[in-house]
């Protein structure tokens, strides 16, 4: 099954990110908690670097977060539904906001917040960072290029498909 994921940055891009972050490839894959092929994978660019990974990577470099207290920021873990919760809400994000900023699944955004499913790794950090840092989530994707209130209507111009088209917002854009 294809998943409908826009590339938020290129692989390049990925590549200057991680080495100006100091990881390896092994240690790429144990930050983002991933097998070293899949790491690999997103290197060579094989696989899109979505959203998610793309913020994460800017806001750490452009914040001076090192890997290791990213890891830190996410307590241990496992991230519980109330806390993903709250820090959605403090971003000023509905359950179907947060599925389209991060670009997951409506339905995967629903088991977050109902506890049947664990929040990834790099979506607790994301969140946590942004949190920490003061960033709102226009701000986190302009930092990889996207123009928030056209992001939907770009994707949907790329796919042709305006209902599996990843969004970012509730709204219309007006």
């Amino acid at each position: 099954m294809k998943r409908n994921t826009i590339e938020a940055i290129p692989a390049e891009r990925y590549n200057r990110l991680i080495k100006r972050l100091g990881l390896s490839q092994n240690g790429t894959a144990r930050f983002f908690d991933v097998s070293l092929n899949a790491a690999r994978r997103y290197a060579r660019g094989e696989v899109a670097i979505d959203p998610r990974t793309a913020m994460l990577l800017e806001i750490m470099v452009k914040h001076e977060i090192a890997p290791d207290e990213a890891v830190k920021l996410i307590r241990g873990g496992a991230m519980t539904a109330d806390h993903y919760g709250r820090l959605i809400k403090r971003l000023g994000l509905s359950q179907r906001g947060a599925a389209r900023f991060f670009g997951i699944n409506d339905r995967t955004a629903r088991h977050y917040s109902a506890g049947t499913a664990p929040v990834d790794r790099r979506t607790g950090m994301l969140l946590e960072a942004m949190v920490k840092h003061k960033i709102a989530p226009d701000d986190a994707l302009r930092l990889i290029g996207v123009r928030p209130r056209a992001a939907a209507k770009a994707a949907v111009e790329a796919t042709g498909y305006p209902t599996t088209a990843p969004r970012y917002y509730d709204y219309d854009e007006a």
